[in-house]
């Protein structure tokens, strides 16, 4: 007989004793096959500027080097955007933050592979970055068009209450703190399909965004999540432009 499950009784997580033993298994600890590549990703180093030039030369030369793609080896659809577009895997003429991915490469060694991203070459126009709240407003520099939902008139009913407190308050960024950072581990397979590992809170959109890069059917796509290593939200999109760019180093290298 099943014993019963109260609402609020406490339960174990599944992996519990495998987290606080160091036994369970993240993306990273997949048994690679013979022939596995490893990839870094070159990063935009000023974050407001027009590209002028990605002079990736020495990039190609550089030893233990297979491959190389930026947005030219794109046949799809260049944006990880799940909702909006906006969010291109590799911008072609502007960057529009620091450590936006530029180009990326494949190589024998993870070693090889960071060694041969800093060889690029890249001439920018530094354009004036908007860097706080208060200024976007002033300047009408949105990040997507607005939506405004209102009913009745608040700020009228406010200022006819009693008493009325104004005043601001800003708050500052917080960064996400993962036990496995983002990841991406992708074999392929016949028929031109790709078997897709990620640390994604979103394993279908993953599949659907990898699949309009590359101009193929969601089903040439099968992506496995074993364990998400923490999430918070930032592995619900996040992910997406390092499995997106790891798909493309496989098809590019297959």
């Amino acid at each position: 007989m099943t014993k019963n499950i109260f609402i609020n009784q406490k339960l174990p997580h599944d992996s519990a004793i495998k987290h606080v033993a160091g036994l369970a298994k993240y993306t990273d600890d997949i048994i690679e096959p013979y022939g596995t590549l490893h990839g870094a990703i070159g990063w935009s180093k000023e974050a407001h500027a027009l590209i002028k030039k990605i002079d990736l030369k020495e990039v190609y030369k550089s030893e233990g080097v297979i491959s190389v793609v930026a947005s030219k080896d794109i046949p799809g659809r260049n944006d990880v955007g799940p909702v909006f577009d906006g969010d291109p895997i590799f911008p072609k003429s502007k960057v529009e933050y620091y450590g936006q991915p530029l180009f990326a490469v494949a190589a024998t060694t993870t070693e090889f592979a960071r060694k041969a991203v800093l060889k690029a070459k890249i001439i920018y126009k530094k354009l004036k970055p908007i860097v706080t709240i208060n200024e976007a407003l002033k300047k009408k520099k949105f990040v997507l068009k607005g939506r405004k939902i209102k009913r009745g008139n608040p700020l009228k009913k406010i200022k006819k209450a009693k008493n009325y407190l104004k005043n601001s308050f800003s708050l500052g960024s917080q960064e996400h703190f993962y036990l496995e950072g983002q990841i991406a581990f992708v074999i392929p397979q016949e028929d031109n399909d790709f078997k897709v590992y990620s640390s994604t809170q979103h394993p279908s959109e993953t599949q659907q965004i990898i699949a309009k890069m590359l101009n193929q059917k969601n089903n040439s796509i099968n992506v496995e999540v074993r364990r998400v290593g923490g999430g918070f939200g930032g592995k619900e999109t996040q992910s997406f432009i390092f499995a997106a760019i790891c798909t493309l180093l496989s098809k590019k290298t297959k």
